[in-house]
């Protein structure tokens, strides 16, 4: 894969991604409360982490996600130097937030397994 690339890949899979796929650079989003180390192959100021919720509205004692965290990860991609792949851990896809299982969240392949998506940046969208 080029080293432009962007994988999204839930936490069962990271190691292996970073791994196979020689990422240099990892953004976290997860929950506050939930310790998930740095992958020694990954140098701190490498690795952004995001703590925040998966909710849309306000909830009492949870983080919503907001404007903050959105200049973050814009400013971890601009300074990300593309010369290896970037992985993004953490996210849910579309119609699992009902999910609890970390496993459940990641997306099936046919066989049932969790998988693991790779994105292109759009040129312009990162160069600025």
């Amino acid at each position: 894969m080029a080293p432009d690339t962007i994988y999204v890949a839930p936490l069962s899979l990271v190691e292996s991604t970073i791994e196979d796929a020689k990422v240099s650079h990892l953004v976290t989003l997860i929950n506050g409360e939930t310790l998930v180390p740095t992958p020694l192959s990954i140098t701190p100021d490498r690795h952004l982490r995001l703590d925040m919720n998966d909710i849309c509205e306000p909830i009492t004692g949870l983080v919503l996600p907001c404007e903050e965290h959105v200049a973050d990860l814009v400013q971890f991609a601009l300074d990300w130097d593309r010369e290896a792949p970037l992985l993004i851990r953490g996210l849910v896809p579309p119609g699992a937030h009902d999910c609890r299982s970390r496993d459940d969240r990641a997306r099936r392949d046919r066989r049932g397994r969790a998988s693991v998506r790779t994105l292109r940046p759009a040129r312009g969208l990162i160069d600025g």
